[in-house]
């Protein structure tokens, strides 16, 4: 049997064709590659919104656990002594009294308590729900507050303390015109919080009931120039009633308008300012059923 040479020559490349075909694959693998990337990178302040807000949850729950209080009020009175004559600053006293059995607050000029608090020098100063966050999860320069008499003294080594309760990032602490910071959202908005003051009444802060959106401390142009009030699922009854409503602007930056709400709803529909907000009581987007 002869065997005889083939005498086509080997091949050694692609034709031109065939790496045309290749590159029109490897440009469709890329795109679609690149459009899951920026798909997961939108969705990257979203997903840390969510995660802010579930530990918050868990901040507010461990520091109630703690201090055995009921609440973290929507707003508050900080001052180095405190006039009961006022109001707003005997609900701040006795709250302090609650949260800190030891401690000993001063009720005249003469004889100042020392705040350590970063923003805080001297004056009363009336802090929105936000500032109220930050001061009792994060405590005396985010270390948590004293166990004795004096529980805004700065942190000793080795101390006994309460907290802190939350970690929030310096670069996302936003001073008020108050002086005193809040924690903003991936958007920089900072979050809208709520708590009940006795049950179901978050429209209720140092037991008055204020009117339409005039909650203390809540300054609509430091908050994007829109607020939210409380959340209702109905005319009777809060979301989360009983406990706490924390709400994000979301990527537009503009709050929806709150009240009685449903996704989809007034408000809350199509691009309304409420449509992509984020809250505790609703697993997506408020305008999303």
């Amino acid at each position: 049997m002869t065997l005889r040479r083939s005498t086509t020559p080997p091949r050694v490349g692609f034709t031109l064709i065939e790496l045309l075909v290749v590159i029109a694959i490897i440009a469709v693998l890329i795109s679609l590659i690149a459009a899951a990337v920026m798909k997961i990178y939108g969705k990257g302040p979203e997903v840390q919104c969510r995660n802010d807000i579930s530990q918050l949850d868990l901040a507010i729950a461990a520091f109630k656990t703690d201090t055995g209080v009921d609440y973290i009020p929507s707003a508050f009175v900080l001052a180095n002594w405190y006039d009961l004559t006022n109001p707003q600053h005997k609900a701040s006293f006795t709250y302090l009294q609650r949260v800190f059995p030891k401690i000993k607050l001063a009720t005249s000029a003469g004889n100042p308590l020392t705040i350590n608090v970063p923003g805080y020098s001297g004056p009363a100063r009336l802090l929105d729900g936000n500032q109220t966050l930050v001061l009792f999860l994060g405590g005396v320069n985010g270390q948590g507050f004293g166990r004795g008499a004096d529980p805004f003294a700065a942190a000793a080594p080795g101390a006994n303390r309460y907290g802190p309760y939350f970690e929030f990032p310096a670069k996302r602490l936003r001073p008020g015109s108050n002086g005193l910071p809040r924690f903003v959202d991936p958007w920089g908005t900072p979050f809208i919080y709520y708590s009940r003051y006795n049950g179901n009444d978050y429209d209720r802060f140092f037991n008055s009931v204020p009117s339409g959106f005039g909650f203390p401390g809540l300054n609509a142009a430091e908050y994007g120039g829109t607020i939210s009030s409380p959340v209702r699922e109905n005319p009777t009854r809060f979301a989360r009633d009983h406990q706490w409503q924390i709400i994000s602007a979301g990527p537009d930056k503009r709050f929806g308008p709150g009240g009685v709400w449903a996704p989809g709803g007034a408000g809350y529909a199509g691009n309304a300012p409420g449509f992509d907000d984020l809250s505790n009581f609703h697993n997506k987007q408020l305008g999303a059923p």
